[in-house]
């Protein structure tokens, strides 16, 4: 996982800059990075071209980011 900290230990941003691939390469490991940070009890944020999560943690920002991640434009539906 590739992380920026920003101020203390356990925070990070997850920056769809720091992926590589076709998007759906991109926001599928943006998606496991989230998993991780949240079961690591990390405070995240996502960023997105487009958009910005701020860092939090918890159920609902979990849900928030697999939610933008899943709606983000030029992903392919399934």
């Amino acid at each position: 996982m590739v992380k920026r900290f920003a101020g203390g230990a356990g925070s990070c941003w997850l920056d769809y800059a720091d992926t590589a691939g076709g998007v759906e390469v991109r926001l599928s490991q943006l998606a496991r990075w989230v998993l991780d940070a949240e079961q690591l009890g990390w405070r995240y944020g996502l960023r997105l071209p487009g958009r910005e999560i701020q860092p939090a943690t918890g159920a609902n920002h979990r849900l928030a980011c697999l939610r933008a991640l899943a709606l983000h434009p030029g992903r392919v539906p399934t």
